[in-house]
């Protein structure tokens, strides 16, 4: 994850290794950086992300929005 410590926070590469897929490893992840985040942020803070297509379902689990392009280009991000 990187940002600016305050407003903007963007998280890269949350991949665990197909073996390994549905043993928790990805939640034990987002757990731990949403964690951080909620150390960290304040109101109006974003935090945004790219996913691979299909793995959309996985973010909104942690409240990230699909973002369809429309306003604010594709991805998925999340709003405090």
């Amino acid at each position: 994850m990187i940002g600016d410590g305050g407003l903007f926070f963007y998280i890269q590469d949350v991949i665990v290794a197909k073996a390994y897929q549905g043993n928790g490893l990805g939640h034990f992840i987002m757990q731990a950086i949403e964690m951080y985040l909620t150390q960290q942020v304040t109101q109006g803070t974003t935090v945004g992300l790219f996913c691979a297509q299909g793995k959309e379902g996985f973010y909104k689990k942690y409240q990230y929005l699909v973002r369809d392009g429309s306003e604010l280009g594709f991805g998925m991000c999340k709003f405090y």
